[in-house]
């Protein structure tokens, strides 16, 4: 058996992230010997393991949209509206199927 074949395959995983957000994570990375790549692996790795992620996802409410998109509370608040007027719409015509999880996208 050669050494190639204990090799593990894998696969190039692509994302789109903010440059100066990409140029300030490798930073602090480099300072920790790591490569963003080391990084994607363990949180992986601890998907995997946990079946969930490793850190809570919360709502970052109207100062993360604020921040990240230059969304004032007032259209988010005008957004959030609009949006629960049309699901509701959509909801009483039937053109929104309810969905438990991923599996419910193979339709």
């Amino acid at each position: 058996m050669s050494t190639f074949e204990h090799m593990a395959t894998t696969t190039l995983v692509r994302a789109r992230v903010k440059s100066a957000r990409v140029k300030k994570v490798t930073r602090i990375l480099d300072r920790m010997g790591l490569k963003p790549a080391d990084v994607v692996n363990m949180v992986f790795a601890r998907i995997e393991q946990q079946r969930a992620l490793p850190f809570a996802v919360t709502d970052g409410g109207s100062d993360y949209a604020f921040e990240e998109y230059g969304v004032t509370p007032t259209e988010l608040g005008r957004f959030e509206r609009r949006t629960d007027r049309e699901v509701a719409r959509e909801s009483r015509a039937g053109t929104i199927r309810p969905m438990k999880g991923w599996q419910d996208l193979r339709g």
